[in-house]
């Protein structure tokens, strides 16, 4: 990437962690009887209840509505999704997080883990909720419920010289190497593109595996390998910011589907006060205001619901 342009980063956890636990002290001594006027989370961005609606704060558990505040996990290092530039988290995401939970008129924390921590973590119960363009995938479904809110796809990302001759057919990586981030859509991508491989008599993907998108662009970036598996609107995000030094290519035969906050299985009070809050973005006009100031116009879900790739319709 072009020096001088933003990258995503982490900001280290130590403070993450202190500036939650500095706002959940102040969030405790909210109003427990309806919507509190406004509230500043982990983040720094206030989440106003300006539009909020006293039937939606109901919605929420008993818990959430005493605290005043919910705490929701991401991984800052997904421009567009999330990311930070200049010490402050920006994105599509943290947008739709706080117009969605502006509407119950709380105070939203944003806490950074990494990718793979976040299903686990929800899980476990560590984290109440979490966002970071998490495709919706039946076995994912087994270990956190869903209430899916955008769509994603996966592309090719190559270096401009592109001597690999990757192209949007599946078999142009055959035998080339490829990589992706751990945890993520891209690893089921991966493996059924080697299967496709193979069952055309060519030779596999060697995928290599990277713990974050941007050492995973980076690898593509420096020539270190022949492309990326990447989600399309992160790909078309980053090759703008390379002005030209990367290709995308929009892989038709991989799956695409539904994305989605992540919620414990179980917590379905909290599932529905979320899809009812997404469901009033969209009636209201934020949500495809959101969509629109950010040009991802390819992410846009406009029939949300509850575990919608059940079926496996969209990849496992």
């Amino acid at each position: 990437m072009k020096k001088g342009k933003p990258r995503a980063f982490r900001m280290p956890k130590a403070l993450l962690v202190g500036a939650a636990a500095l706002a959940m002290g102040v969030g405790l001594a909210a109003c427990s009887n309806g919507p509190s006027s406004s509230g500043t989370g982990s983040t720094g961005n206030t989440t106003s209840s300006s539009g909020s609606h006293p039937a939606l704060w109901k919605l929420l558990p008993a818990n959430i509505r005493a605290a005043g505040q919910i705490t929701i996990a991401t991984d800052p290092e997904f421009p567009p999704y999330e990311y930070y530039l200049n010490g402050k988290l920006t994105g599509f995401e943290p947008a739709l997080l706080k117009a969605i939970v502006g509407q119950f008129g709380i105070k939203l924390n944003i806490v950074s883990a990494g990718f793979d921590e976040l299903i686990p973590g929800v899980d476990s119960g560590r984290y109440v909720a979490a966002m970071s363009g998490i495709s919706d995938l039946p076995s994912r479904e087994k270990q956190v419920t869903f209430v899916d809110y955008g769509d994603y796809a996966t592309a090719f990302v190559t270096d401009a010289a592109n001597p690999g001759h990757v192209s949007s057919n599946a078999l142009s990586v055959c035998g080339l190497s490829v990589s992706g981030q751990k945890g993520t859509i891209t690893v089921p991508d991966a493996t059924q593109l080697s299967q496709n491989c193979v069952k055309h008599g060519k030779p596999a993907v060697k995928f290599v595996q990277f713990s974050s998108s941007a050492d995973s662009t980076l690898a593509a970036e420096s020539g270190r390998v022949n492309a990326q598996l990447q989600d399309y609107i992160e790909a078309v995000y980053e090759a703008q910011e390379t002005h030209g030094k990367m290709k995308v290519y929009a892989v038709p035969f991989l799956p695409k589907g539904p994305m989605g906050i992540i919620t414990k299985i179980g917590a379905t009070q909290l599932d529905n006060a979320f899809l009812q809050a997404v469901k009033a973005i969209q009636t209201d006009g934020a949500y495809m205001k959101i969509i629109n100031q950010w040009k991802i116009p390819s992410a846009a879900l406009m029939t949300p619901g509850i575990n919608l790739n059940k079926s496996g319709k969209y990849g496992n």
